[in-house]
């Protein structure tokens, strides 16, 4: 059935979605231990809607960097509302398949909120996904697995859009038709699934794309095999952490290093806003609500982005890589600074 009767999440992008889960058994089932949902559907500041409206294209799929970066922001803002650091993509990611950036968003969710990344992507469930996408809604639900949940995304400019409306737009009031009422079953379906807790050591998914119409949908599936998995053609730990920045230098940077040339300096403001005279701007907190002030920065010297520290131990990254944080966790003492 084609489902496109839907509201509107941003000008001229008409966006559905629908989702299902399901398990065998709720002992040491992902499913029966689901993050806690929102209250409410996120509402973004204007200024980000406007950088939406100006920077991605009404086509299938936009990947381009102005779009990617005005839906990273709205995905960043989010995450900033739950007290979590920045979501920094790695940096193969405009080489990658529709697909496979749909799982990689995925796994950045869950390893944002300290959760086990699901291994990889499945050519079998793939195939299951893909059946969604061409279909323009749900993919069938796989049965008789441990855990499963599949959900769907149509009319996304790309996939951090699909990965925003999954996760922050999936209430009543949202394009999630399986919420027609605040506290409906389906409510918060997709960020569930997405957010599937529990030992989740053998959790695969598949992906699948297609341009269905003029409009693109984009599918998932996840599932807990009950035995041993299948061959895996996209994973987590070969295709996606070894691109998650870069270490930090173990020694000062030499002449002809790959150390980037600078120059300048930034202020670092309580609220997070960077000023940049002479010096590289990758983005700030600044009108970002957060929970302590920033105290302090730093610059990384083989990336030339920097890190903000609040007061209780928050990190936001820019341009850099993130190590953790004691965002959310019970200090003696509130943070005075950063440094290398």
């Amino acid at each position: 059935m084609t489902r496109r009767s839907v509201g509107v999440l941003a000008a001229a992008l008409v966006v559905v979605l629908s989702g299902t889960v399901g398990y065998s058994t709720t002992s040491g089932s992902p499913a029966a231990a689901a993050q806690t949902d929102p209250a409410a559907n996120l509402t973004l500041p204007q200024s980000l809607l406007d950088t939406q409206y100006t920077d991605c294209r009404i086509e299938p799929i936009d990947n381009s960097v102005g779009c990617t970066e005005a839906l990273l922001a709205e995905i960043n803002y989010g995450l900033a509302t739950e007290r979590l650091a920045p979501m920094a993509l790695p940096s193969n990611w405009y080489s990658l398949s529709v697909p496979e950036q749909t799982f990689v968003v995925v796994d950045l969710e869950r390893v944002a909120r300290g959760l086990q990344p699901f291994r990889g992507l499945s050519f079998i469930w793939d195939a299951v996904a893909q059946t969604g996408a061409e279909s323009y809604q749900d993919p069938p639900t796989p049965q008789g697995y441990a855990w499963e949940g599949t959900e769907w995304a149509g009319g996304v400019a790309n996939p951090l859009q699909a990965d925003f409306v999954w996760m922050y737009n999936d209430g009543f009031g949202s394009p999630n038709i399986d919420c027609p009422s605040a506290g409906a079953p389906g409510c918060w379906i997709h960020r569930n699934n997405m957010l599937a807790v529990g030992s989740c050591t053998t959790c695969l998914v598949g992906a699948g794309y297609a341009t269905v119409d003029g409009f693109a949908s984009v599918a998932a599936v996840f599932v807990e095999p009950n035995g041993a998995a299948p061959p895996l053609a996209f994973t987590w730990a070969n295709n996606v952490a070894p691109f998650l920045g870069r270490p930090q230098p173990t020694e000062p940077p030499v002449s002809g290093s790959s150390r980037p040339a600078t120059g300048g300096y930034r202020e670092v403001a309580a609220d997070g806003g960077i000023f940049a005279m002479g010096a590289p701007y990758y983005g700030s907190m600044g009108g970002t609500p957060l929970a302590a002030p920033v105290v302090g920065m730093a610059v990384d010297p083989w990336t030339a982005g920097y890190w903000e520290v609040a007061a209780d131990g928050g990190v936001f990254t820019f341009n850099a890589p993130f190590y953790g944080s004691e965002g959310g966790v019970a200090l003696q003492a509130p943070v005075a600074g950063i440094a290398l």
